[in-house]
């Protein structure tokens, strides 16, 4: 199964919630799960914000190398599952697709005027293992 994390520029949320899900299945092993982060308007090659890096370490993953990336069709396609952070970047990926990817993705996004099941999953996850809410600014 692929899990691919989004948020609006791959440098906040959308890398802390694959660290974190990476480092839980590095505790917790499930086979052939692969998990990718990308952003609906990123900056491909931006790093990650110190503040989000400063959170990853203190709660056992590091951030440091990486690079944002902006989703594709292409990634969308060899996904199983899209966790978006916010339910417009549901949206904006859903309107990008031709009708025939739409059908597809519809599946792994679920409606798109819906309330995202994953929206502010970073902040919840982090607060979880850490007690601390996440603040980028």
């Amino acid at each position: 199964m692929k899990v691919l994390f989004i948020c609006t520029a791959n440098v906040c949320r959308s890398p802390l919630a694959e660290g974190y899900l990476k480092r839980l299945l590095k505790e917790n092993p499930l086979q052939d799960v692969q998990v990718e982060s990308a952003g609906v308007i990123a900056l491909h090659g931006s790093s990650a914000y110190e503040c989000a890096i400063e959170v990853a370490r203190q709660t056992g993953f590091d951030l440091k190398g990486h690079t944002a990336r902006q989703i594709t069709a292409e990634m969308a396609e060899a996904t199983d599952q899209i966790l978006c952070m916010e339910t417009w970047h549901a949206s904006r990926i859903h309107r990008q697709r031709s009708r025939e990817e739409r059908s597809h993705l519809q599946t792994q996004l679920g409606r798109p005027e819906a309330d995202s099941v994953s929206e502010g999953v970073s902040n919840n996850l982090l607060r979880a293992a850490t007690g601390k809410h996440l603040l980028c600014k």
